[in-house]
Parts: C-alpha cells; sequence; structure tokens
C-alpha cells in the first residue's frame, strides 16, 4: 500500500508526443516527483526524451524487483497489455497518468483487434494493478470519440454512443473510472482531450502535424468530405496543464471534458495555416472516411467549475509556434 504522498509517477507512453513533455513539465517542478516511464516505443523513443528530462536512464524489468533505488527517471520497454510488466512498474510508483494508447481511429477500423489489446486489456491490467497496489490517483486519457456523434457541444452527460472501435475502448477506460472508484474508494479521473496539436510532433498522424508537414515538404493537403467538418483543437501546453490539475485534486474523481470551447472548420483551419505561413496552399479533396466524427465541439464549463481549469492558448497563437519548430525540426 502505498502512501498519500505522489512522490513517483507512472507514466505510461512516456516517450510519446505528450508523454515526454509531461515528463519535462513534472521534472521542472520545485520539488520534483520520480518518473517510471513504460512504453513500447512505436510512437517514439527513449532519444526523444532528451529534450525534456537530463536524467532519464533505461532499467531492466529485474530492476524494478530490487529494494534498490530507482533512477530518477526509469525508462522500461513494455506494453501494458503485459500484466507481468505493468504490475511491476504500477508496484514501485504512486500515482499514474495513463497516455499509452491505439490513438487512430482509421487503424481501429482497419485493426479493431490490436486497437482493443492496447486500450482494453491494457487499461485493465493497469486498474486492476493500481487496485492491489493502493495507488492514490490515476489520471486517464480519453477523447471525446468515446462520446460519439451529438448535436455540439459535447458534455459529460451526455449518454455515450461511440461510432468507432477506437471510441468504444476509451467508452470503455471512462467506465473503468465509474466502476473502480465507485466499487473500490479509488481516486481516478478521465479527461477527455479534444483534438490535441503543439510543437514535438514530428510523428503524429493528426491534421495539424500532417498539415504542416506537407506544407513544408510542398505536397497538397488532403481534405476528406467537404472540409466543413469542425473540431475543437486545444494546444499541447493546455493539455498539460490539465493533466497536472488533475494529478492535484485527488478529491475530485470522474469524467471531465477538456478543449477550448471554439470550433474550427478544416477549411477555416487551413485559412489559419495560409496566414501563418503566408503561402497559398493546394487542397484535394477524397471521400469522408468511415467512423470520423463530423462536428466535434467541447463544453469546458465543468472542467471550469470543478478543476478550476481553462484553456489559454489560441489557436493562431498555438500554430505559429508549432510551425516555427517544425520549420526547425524539418532542417
Amino acid at each position: 500500500m502505498t502512501s498519500g504522498k505522489i512522490n513517483t509517477i507512472l507514466i505510461t507512453g512516456g516517450c510519446g508526443f505528450i508523454g515526454k513533455q509531461l515528463a519535462g513539465r513534472l521534472r521542472k517542478q520545485k520539488n520534483p516527483p520520480s518518473l517510471i516511464i513504460l512504453d513500447n516505443h512505436s510512437a517514439g523513443t527513449f532519444k526523444d526524451l532528451s529534450p525534456f528530462v537530463d536524467d532519464a536512464a533505461t532499467i531492466a524489468r529485474n530492476d524494478l524487483k530490487s529494494s534498490r533505488p530507482l533512477p530518477c527517471v526509469s525508462v522500461v520497454t513494455g506494453d501494458v497489455d503485459d500484466s507481468e510488466v505493468v504490475r511491476a512498474v504500477v508496484e514501485r510508483s504512486t500515482a499514474i497518468v495513463h497516455l499509452a494508447a491505439h490513438t487512430n481511429v482509421t487503424t481501429s477500423l482497419e485493426h479493431p483487434e490490436s486497437c482493443f489489446s492496447t486500450n482494453i486489456q491494457g487499461v485493465f491490467n493497469l486498474f486492476e494493478s493500481a487496485r492491489h497496489a493502493g495507488i492514490n490517483r490515476i489520471v486517464f486519457a480519453s477523447s471525446n470519440a468515446a462520446v460519439g456523434e451529438w448535436n455540439m457541444p459535447l458534455h459529460e452527460d451526455l449518454p455515450a454512443r461511440p461510432i468507432s472501435p477506437y471510441g468504444a475502448t476509451k467508452l470503455f477506460g471512462e467506465s473503468m473510472v465509474h466502476s473502480y472508484v465507485s466499487s473500490y474508494g479509488m481516486s481516478c479521473i478521465a479527461l477527455r482531450f479534444a483534438n490535441v496539436y503543439g510543437s514535438y510532433s514530428l510523428h503524429k498522424s493528426s491534421v495539424a502535424a500532417k498539415f504542416l508537414k506537407n506544407i513544408i515538404s510542398g505536397t497538397p493537403l488532403t481534405v476528406y468530405g467537404d472540409g466543413k467538418q469542425t473540431r475543437d483543437y486545444v494546444n499541447v501546453n493546455d493539455i498539460l496543464d490539465a493533466i497536472e490539475t488533475a494529478l492535484l485534486r485527488t478529491d475530485v474523481s470522474g469524467v471531465f471534458q477538456i478543449g477550448t470551447g471554439k470550433a474550427t472548420s478544416i477549411l477555416e483551419f487551413i485559412s489559419i495555416l495560409e496566414k501563418i505561413t503566408g503561402r497559398s496552399l493546394e487542397i484535394v479533396t477524397k471521400p469522408e472516411r468511415r467512423g470520423e466524427i463530423v462536428h466535434n465541439l467541447t463544453n469546458p464549463q465543468a472542467a471550469s467549475r470543478i478543476l478550476d481549469f481553462k484553456c489559454k492558448t489560441k489557436l493562431e497563437d498555438g500554430l505559429a509556434d508549432m510551425w516555427r519548430w517544425m520549420l526547425e525540426a524539418s532542417q
């Protein structure tokens, strides 16, 4: 059983887009916690941590079973659907941020078995290990895909009806939050991220990352459907703020929408990119894709009222920062 203090945080998927930046943010705190990062290196590697933490060290699974102190930032290679390694890293932690996931809607349609293995078996492994270890806090990264297609904006009281295997798996994770809070008295919170964008996302397949990479390479932007579909774009720095807030608010459990509350169509998004880059952009249109939500907008009032959290970054400012970073990273 762990003590009440959060002094060692497990970040699953900690080498990925959000995870590596979260690691850097946490290590810059006045009294930084130790970190254990579990990652299979499918969307990020140990090397990707170096711009954010300078004291990371890879460790073997057997090191977790030793009584010796771990490095300040310990990186363990493994998958969340491996119950043995999950149990080992959880037992050395006092809080968990669960970011590791199969995140692509399209590939979840093509290979739902892979999505379910990571996003369902992996989540079950994590919650069960946390229950037995007496973990004080779990922050679960969810998505608006768990809610499905509704009249906008999305809020926490809507009945969930996901329209993709990916969305269904995220709903499972949210159900684990509710059920383990109710059944076992655990402290768990799910944050439904809107569409996250930002720097350090070269490996991402998000709209912002793909479009900016296309602009740099001089290739056309592919738009699926009529381009009028809308998204709520939230900057990664606001996501990091939300996670830090959720880690501290152990008195609050449940599901919260995290977004700006502002809808932007794909065509409007491209117009902003033209303004930022100073380029006229060529567009290629293709049929809309199955399983993707047409309109996506978050109502962030519950997060504002209960967690005292609000997104701060304006889309144009966030994209301008991302553009500058992408230009430098591509050289």
